[in-house]
């Protein structure tokens, strides 16, 4: 079942160093668990400078919303 609007991604993020890390970001845990909290969202960590998981996660967040929108269509009525 489709909730129409709802987010099926989330857009990745940075990876940071834990020294670089403040009171205002976002801990992995706590990503980790929001993400879980909502469907098993995928959850990545990225770095374009270092190219870490950014292809996955593009893969990934382009796979879902093709899918999504093939079950949209098909429970679109007639």
């Amino acid at each position: 079942m489709s909730r129409k609007g709802s987010a099926r991604c989330v857009l990745p993020h940075r990876m940071r160093r834990l020294s670089q890390l403040s009171r205002s970001q976002v801990t992995q845990k706590r990503a980790m668990t929001w993400c879980q909290s909502k469907g098993n969202i995928p959850y990545f960590e990225t770095s374009a400078k270092e190219a870490i998981n950014v292809e996955q996660a593009f893969q990934t967040i382009a796979k879902n919303a093709l899918q999504q929108e093939a079950e949209e269509q098909l429970s679109v009525p007639f």
